[in-house]
């Protein structure tokens, strides 16, 4: 017993102490890049970069954040080398423009939390998780060259992807692929070039309170939609690439029709979002939507081709 009192007192204040002595490096007055602050910071801390472009593709660390002045000014360019941001478990990145990498963030058996960025013009995913447990929140993932956000393999119920804005995508909005189990919540998907939502038949995705509208495709048949989910013009106050802002309009459907009675898309935060497990979703099928086209059979071919040109 006198052991293991030992043990949790040691523990205890080896968290105490990551928390008086964590510190704030800024980017580009300390350190003039992101990777040099990175080698100079440890758990519990947070890298805060000031406005303008950073040519270089970034790792985060455990447990530290790594935090931009604004998203629209705060612009991390991958070069097409790589992936312009590689995730870490602990790690959060916000307010950043993503662009320009092979993806733009990528996850391998990792849990980090991504929010509050515009993720765009990356040759592959916006959002590429394999194996791994992200929390995706209030980005805008927009024009990149497959899929905004692509899963596979991510199972637990506590993954949540939620009040994102996935527009223009060269694939689909999202694709859950392999075995798993992931909850999308109050995000809308718009004009995404094949489907809004790509399910897989052996994902378990719980759709609820989103808005999919205009794709090519809304989902396919393994997608569970169900009558909590829209399909109206968002009203962005911009869709132009030249002056993108994803944003609802104050005239929008998305104003407080969010599970937890939030907006749909980008969320100010100004309603609390409820736990999972608090929702009151219906699980009967979606109504029609308002799209046109029906989504085609699904086939073992089309996942195979999914896959092949995802990893080109």
């Amino acid at each position: 017993m006198k052991h293991s009192v030992s043990l949790g007192f040691a523990l205890g204040l080896a968290g105490l102490t990551s928390a008086v002595f964590a510190k704030t490096v800024v980017v580009p007055t300390q350190y003039p890049s992101i990777r040099e602050a990175f080698r100079n910071v440890d758990f519990g801390d947070t890298i805060f970069v000031k406005a303008g472009v950073y040519n270089e593709n970034v790792k985060l660390n455990q447990g530290v954040v790594l935090a931009g002045e604004n998203p629209a000014t705060t612009i991390i360019d991958g070069g097409r080398r790589g992936p312009t941001v590689l995730g870490e478990a602990q790690g959060e990145i916000y307010g950043f423009t993503i662009r320009n990498g092979i993806d733009g963030i990528l996850c391998e058996n990792t849990t980090p939390k991504i929010h509050d960025n515009i993720i765009m013009d990356n040759h592959g995913a916006g959002i590429g998780a394999y194996i791994s447990q992200p929390h995706i929140k209030n980005n805008v993932i927009f024009g990149n060259r497959w899929s905004g956000i692509l899963l596979y393999g991510v199972n637990a119920q506590n993954v949540w992807i939620e009040n994102n804005v996935i527009v223009r995508n060269g694939y689909s909005g999202i694709s859950a692929l392999g075995p798993g189990r992931v909850n999308l919540r109050n995000n809308i998907f718009v004009g995404n070039h094949e489907y809004g939502v790509f399910v897989d038949k052996e994902m378990d995705v719980r759709i609820n309170n989103n808005n999919i509208w205009h794709n090519y495709y809304p989902f396919n048949k393994y997608a569970k939609v169900n009558k909590t989910n829209l399909s109206l013009d968002p009203l962005f106050i911009s869709a132009s690439p030249f002056s993108l802002n994803l944003k609802c309009k104050n005239e929008s459907p998305m104003l407080g029709r969010g599970e937890g009675k939030v907006d749909i898309g980008l969320y100010d935060g100004s309603t609390v979002v409820p736990d999972a497990g608090s929702s009151s979703a219906s699980d009967e099928p979606a109504a029609s939507s308002s799209e046109s086209a029906a989504p085609p059979a699904d086939s073992e071919s089309e996942k195979s081709n999914t896959s092949k040109n995802n990893s080109k």
